[in-house]
């Protein structure tokens, strides 16, 4: 690779560590997924099973072992903490936007291009939700998923890639249970679309599946044994099957509910989405990443809208390939912009972004004061028929500086500008604005700083605040129990009691985290 072609890479990559790993080491651990994720791996580190997944020291089988064998061992090197519980999804953001550019310059010869869909991909909102600055599974997915298409595309010209395609469908399987199917269905939906199907290697394909069940197979088989029912019943029966049968954990909501998700997400870009699929769907037969893609996003949005229980984390793998589509309309900007058809839906686009502004800006927030809404009275951004108004005005006007060849490309640089502007803001806004303490992670470094363990807990649910349970078991360096009433000679540890209950007379208050009391029981 000439000098030259590394200075992108090395900017993607920078922008890449700066929004998927700053702060992550001082940001507490979030309440659900993530303090389970954590507690799952410190369990692992202070019980020795690398085998079998625990929490709360009972078996865990809501999801498969790959992300945590990949933590455990920076907690026995660096010791449990938020930077080792998340490194793996911050470096799993930092490939997959290398693999977003490294695609994207394959398929369009393209190096500014190839930026351009890197920056769409790290301007995305969903990064700071349930993904690549969090420590659940989900960073480690997408990212596995992306490497998995992307050697099915290479594979359309070097059939070599098909063992890839193996290796990375096996390690998707050992991320989240049964999930492999979907990038599987996907690989085939695109062999159809793209006539390829009669040329398939099938023999490549058969050492591809050996792979899968090589790296697969093993521990499914032997939690099977070891575990039995109770293992297959939470992870294929409540986990897979339940999980698409019945809307679990009370989360009901429309068919829809997954657009409104993605509009919210993945604004500014969201608006302009419907253009780059018209644009793939041009390119149907052969090879093409961008009908791959297309179908990746497609496929996933329809197999998860399917799914009953739904999360807003779940559209994850859809991101990184409308960043690979919105590339390859960088790549053929020159070109498109003289053609009207593209002209109008660029306008059409513009115009429905500005319509979706009141709903995804805060009124009156900075980023408001960067939209024309400002220049307008306030009942124009809460009535829809006027925001509808606005957007028909503002698709109006972009169209007709996109009409005079004098103007054009002026407007369209202009416009790209503000939008990169626009999406980079929020990430800015969003890193400048981290939270870097919780009464959980305080209480936490107090026990620690006492080195006093162990102790119990007293009217707290642990199930229910898993990263209250991950502070006080990394403190402890083991097993905290739940108790109603403390025993022993332990510290022991409650939560909004007032000072004058029998529960704190019977000790000594010797540190205080906001509602968290820690009490040493009276000595006799």
């Amino acid at each position: 690779m000439k000098k030259s072609t590394w200075v992108p890479v090395i900017a993607v990559a920078f922008a890449a560590v700066i929004v998927c790993g700053w702060g992550i080491g001082r940001v507490p651990l979030e309440k659900w997924d993530e303090g389970i994720h954590a507690s799952v791996s410190l369990e692992m580190q202070q019980n020795h099973t690398w085998w079998s997944l625990s929490y709360h020291d009972q078996l865990y089988t809501a999801k498969p072992p790959l992300k945590f064998w990949l933590t455990t061992p920076l907690y026995v090197m660096f010791g449990p903490s938020e930077l080792t519980a998340r490194l793996w999804s911050a470096i799993a953001g930092v490939l997959t936007t290398l693999l977003i550019y490294a695609w994207v310059r394959r398929a369009a010869s393209s190096s500014w291009a190839a930026v351009g869909a890197a920056a769409v991909f790290l301007t995305g909102r969903f990064i700071f939700h349930h993904s690549f600055r969090t420590g659940e599974t989900d960073g480690l997915l997408v990212m596995l998923w992306v490497a998995t298409l992307y050697a099915a595309w290479r594979a359309w010209d070097d059939v070599r890639w098909w063992r890839w395609v193996g290796v990375g469908l096996g390690l998707l399987f050992l991320t989240k249970p049964m999930i492999g199917f979907i990038p599987g269905a996907i690989i085939v939906f695109d062999r159809v679309l793209g006539r390829g199907w009669s040329s398939l290697p099938w023999r490549r394909i058969i050492e591809a599946i050996v792979i899968i069940l090589v790296i697969a197979l093993p521990w499914h088989l032997a939690m099977l044994i070891q575990h039995g029912a109770a293992w297959s019943d939470g992870f294929i029966g409540y986990n897979v099957i339940d999980r698409t049968t019945d809307a679990l954990y009370a989360n009901t909501v429309g068919w829809n509910w997954y657009l409104e998700v993605f509009v919210k997400r993945f604004f500014p870009w969201s608006a302009f989405v419907p253009l780059v699929f018209l644009l793939a769907y041009r390119q149907q037969h052969g090879v093409s990443a961008d009908r791959l893609a297309a179908s990746s996003a497609i496929v996933t949005l329809i197999a998860f809208s399917l799914i009953s229980t739904k999360f807003d984390w779940y559209l994850l793998p859809i991101y990184p390939f409308i960043a690979i589509l919105f590339g390859s309309m960088f790549a053929r900007w020159r070109m498109l912009i003289s053609k009207s058809w593209f002209r109008i839906g660029l306008a059409l686009s513009v115009g429905y972004a500005a319509f979706l502004v009141p709903v995804q800006y805060v009124i009156g927030g900075r980023m408001w004061t960067m939209t024309p809404y400002r220049l307008l009275p306030g009942p124009w951004s809460t009535i829809g028929l006027r925001r509808l108004l606005v957007g028909v005005a503002m698709a109006l006007i972009v169209l007709l500086f996109l009409r005079s060849i004098r103007t054009r490309k002026g407007i369209g640089i202009a416009l790209g500008v503000y939008v990169f502007f626009m999406a980079w803001f929020y990430t800015g806004s969003a890193l400048t604005n981290l939270k870097f303490s919780s009464l959980e992670s305080v209480l936490g470094e107090r026990l620690i700083a006492m080195s006093q363990p162990p102790f119990e807990v007293v009217g707290i649910d642990l199930v229910r605040n898993p990263h209250l349970y991950f502070y006080l078991r990394r403190a402890a360096d083991g097993p905290v129990k739940t108790v109603t009433t403390p025993t022993g000679n332990t510290l022991f540890i409650t939560r909004d009691v007032p000072t004058n209950q029998p529960i704190i007379e019977r000790g000594e208050i010797i540190a205080t985290a906001g509602s968290y009391v820690v009490v040493r029981p009276e000595t006799e």
